[in-house]
């Protein structure tokens, strides 16, 4: 994983959780990485992975194996997980997380389109008059471009959606089940009507790797 370093930022900390709901209340802490650093948790130093020479210049690098942190909420290898990054300042203040990375199983990596599946409980927030994402509603990020999500609503409240912050968002109604078909995006903005809303979402990645 690769961050572009701001200035103003001390460390970057990451956290992981074993499901969604559970990475938007909190995730559990896993390690921190300086900025500017090339961070490798102690798996990746016994085995060399990754060292390569290559310019850091304004980046900082991650390289970590899950099971080095594997324990509790913190899922291993095996299984997807949920990870948040969180920025610390120079004044060792620590700023809201970030949006929760979705980081599937390695072996779905290794398939031209993996399926990632998902349910988790979108919070209710109140509307903008824009009607675009209001802040708090949940935030995910797929490791690559979708093209194709189905969407379900499982609650008894309307879920409104969007696919990017700067859009509006899109209503499914209770029970109801949508595809949006070959639409090319890498993030969910995502909320309950008044209460909170559970659902369910398959996505198809474009991994970009062929038989």
């Amino acid at each position: 994983m690769t961050i572009h370093s701001k200035a103003d930022v001390r460390l970057y900390r990451f956290k992981a959780s074993n499901t969604l709901d559970a990475a938007f209340a909190g995730a559990t802490a896993m390690f921190d990485a300086r900025r500017g650093a090339d961070f490798k948790s102690i798996t990746i130093r016994r085995r060399r992975i990754g060292f390569v020479q290559q310019s850091r210049r304004g980046l900082t690098h991650i390289h970590y194996d899950p099971q080095d942190y594997q324990g509790g909420a913190v899922p291993p290898d095996a299984h997807i997980s949920f990870v948040r990054v969180a920025e610390v300042d120079n004044a060792g203040v620590a700023r809201p997380d970030g949006p929760i990375l979705i980081v599937p199983t390695p072996t779905l990596m290794s398939m031209p389109r993996p399926p990632i599946t998902l349910s988790g409980t979108a919070p209710a927030v109140a509307a903008l008059p824009t009607l675009l994402p209001p802040p708090g509603s949940m935030h995910f990020v797929f490791p690559r471009y979708t093209n194709n999500v189905k969407v379900t609503n499982t609650s008894g409240v309307s879920i409104l959606l969007s696919f990017d912050a700067g859009q509006p968002e899109v209503e499914l109604l209770t029970g109801e089940t949508h595809t949006f078909y070959d639409i090319t995006t890498s993030e969910v903005f995502i909320r309950g009507d008044g209460a909170p809303a559970t659902f369910t979402m398959v996505a198809a990645l474009v991994n970009g790797v062929y038989e």
